[in-house]
């Protein structure tokens, strides 16, 4: 079918889905600047506390995601998206209760956090699987595209707009605002009218949970360009997390940035990533997909060696860290675009949420890892130190996949396995 840039401007479900999302991203990325400020300022959390406040809030990816794509692809994605946003909307009332009776402490952060984690995972699945429903096929890259902007221009409001609340007002405040975008979002999701198609009972439900939970597993691994991004997302998320856990505790405690300035550093380096999200259709038309996901992911994974070098000083250690977040977020915004719609255009509908869910289990799962594994580092190494040894895992990781991926891009999307173990004599049923 033709497709004409901009349809989706006119297409009503979308521009609800769009904009219940965007609000909610704000008060979203709000939270996720003042959670780690809080652990260090108001707790003196050491880096590898901190390490452990951060895997808290990411670990449910790694456990819990597989369970969440299954479950998905049974009741339906909307139900799970607004029933994620009412539970994230109580576990913040409750970190809001543990701060106003002066209660806090590490362990009970890492409790709030992993609960917060855990809705957000389930959404996420929920969302990356809702779309493909709302719009159609030939409208997924500006679907995601629209989506890429609303991310990076939602980190630099609700970063910038943490950043601010936590040194001029308070975290409760910050929590309230988040709190209220999700009520937008339940609100728009709700509005939708297009109604996701009926789901036939799954066959094979005779076979073990384990199969039926890595049936999305198998059939990314079989997929050898879905294999590919894959890996180097789990590899560039290890070391993304292991950075910014790194970063807090390095602009905080040896560059003297105040909270406000933290979150105008990250604000303005995010920048980039509203740019990423304009460039990415149009550098895929010209490159084409391959060598697009290359260099985009390329030019996020060389922009980290700036952090390492920002010192001196004040204004030029903040100069380079903008600077450096503004090329890692135009590179991974570009990526992630194309990233997300060749998962979604390669897998077969009635596995998506599955798909998806083994996707963000392995990718995302290494957040938590990573997280630990930068507080560990700043801790043995120091954490200048550290930061160069992350800045150059960072580019190894992206070496192999640019050696890797040109030769795979073009082998058709892997089949769905369980059509010819139903044809076959064996006893066990195809995977659900």
């Amino acid at each position: 079918m033709r497709y004409r840039r901009g349809e989706l401007w006119h297409h009503s479900d979308f521009r609800k889905l769009w904009f219940g999302e965007s609000v909610s991203l704000i008060g979203t990325y709000a939270t996720q600047l003042v959670f780690p400020l809080v652990a260090v300022t108001y707790l003196s959390a050491s880096p590898t506390e901190l390490g452990v406040v951060s895997a808290a809030q990411f670990a449910p990816v790694l456990l819990l995601t597989l369970v969440a794509g299954h479950w998905v692809d049974r009741v339906g994605r909307r139900p799970v998206l607004v029933g994620s946003n009412l539970a994230r909307m109580a576990t913040l009332a409750a970190a809001i209760a543990l701060l106003q009776t002066g209660t806090l402490q590490v362990w009970s952060w890492c409790v709030i956090a992993f609960v917060l984690g855990t809705f957000t995972a389930a959404f996420d699945v929920a969302w990356h699987s809702y779309l493909p429903a709302v719009v159609e096929r030939r409208h997924l890259v500006e679907g995601n595209a629209k989506m890429q902007t609303s991310y990076s221009v939602a980190q630099l409001a609700g970063t910038g707009l943490g950043g601010w609340l936590l040194k001029v007002l308070s975290p409760t405040i910050a929590f309230l605002i988040d709190i209220a975008s999700y009520a937008v979002s339940v609100v728009a999701l709700l509005a939708i009218r297009k109604r996701e198609p009926r789901r036939a009972r799954p066959a094979g439900n005779d076979e073990s949970m384990s199969r039926r939970l890595t049936h999305g597993v198998r059939l990314l691994w079989r997929d050898r360009v879905l294999r590919a991004l894959m890996l180097e997302g789990a590899w560039f998320n290890l070391c993304e997390q292991a950075l910014l856990t790194l970063f807090m505790i390095y602009a905080v405690r040896q560059l003297d940035l105040d909270a406000g300035q933290v979150g105008l550093c990250i604000a303005l380096g995010s920048v980039g990533a509203v740019v990423g999200s304009v460039v990415a259709g149009r550098m895929e038309r010209r490159w084409g997909t391959a060598r697009t996901l290359v260099v985009a992911i390329g030019f996020a994974s060389c922009s980290p060696v700036l952090v390492p070098l920002a010192s001196g000083p004040q204004l030029v250690a903040v100069a380079l860290i903008v600077l450096s977040f503004n090329a890692y977020g135009l590179g991974l915004t570009v990526f992630n675009v194309h990233n997300i719609s060749q998962r979604q255009a390669r897998t077969d509908p009635s596995a998506l949420g599955r798909v998806t869910a083994a996707f963000s289990t392995i990718a995302l799962g290494a957040l938590p890892v990573g997280a630990v594994v930068g507080g560990l580092l700043g801790d043995l190494l120091g954490v200048r130190p550290a930061l160069a040894v992350v800045a150059a895992a960072f580019i190894a990781g992206w070496l192999v996949f640019a050696l890797a991926l040109p030769r795979l891009f073009g082998e058709p999307p892997a089949p769905d396995p369980a059509p010819a173990a139903a044809t076959g004599a064996a006893a066990v049923a195809p995977p659900s």
